[in-house]
């Protein structure tokens, strides 16, 4: 008859699941290069989930944005780090990073230039031509 039998031995860790790259925010002042890609404390960004609408030229729509938005204080968001963005478009453009910005965190960039016919939404969140 056997009563119990007691090992021991060491313990079962689970493996260490490595976390996913940090994404950061990119804060600063607002440069606008074309109507949907700026600069914003030395990285270059382009807005996700927009293209330029073509109802204008580049130059008036670049000179539209800048008048409205030029220095004005931006936080961005890379995709990837929750955007409305994420999974429908790439994290990068080139040497660009791919963002949704919003001016002093509330307004939404491509929102405010979707609404107002600069640029047209290429995802469900913002306004398509």
């Amino acid at each position: 008859m056997t009563i119990g039998v007691l090992t021991f031995g060491t313990p079962k860790v689970p493996k260490a699941v490595p976390k996913p790259a940090e994404i950061k925010d990119i804060k600063g002042r607002l440069t606008v290069l074309t109507a949907n890609s700026f600069k914003v404390d030395g990285t270059s960004i382009v807005l996700c989930g927009v293209r330029p609408s073509g109802k204008t030229s580049a130059e008036n729509a670049a000179q539209s944005v800048k008048l409205s938005y030029e220095n004005a204080y931006v936080k961005c968001r890379p995709v990837g780090g929750g955007t409305p963005c994420d999974g429908k478009t790439v994290a990068t453009l080139g040497a660009s990073t791919v963002a949704q910005c919003k001016i002093d965190g509330a307004l939404d960039l491509a929102t405010a230039l979707t609404d107002s016919g600069i640029l047209c939404g290429t995802i469900p969140s913002y306004k398509s031509c």
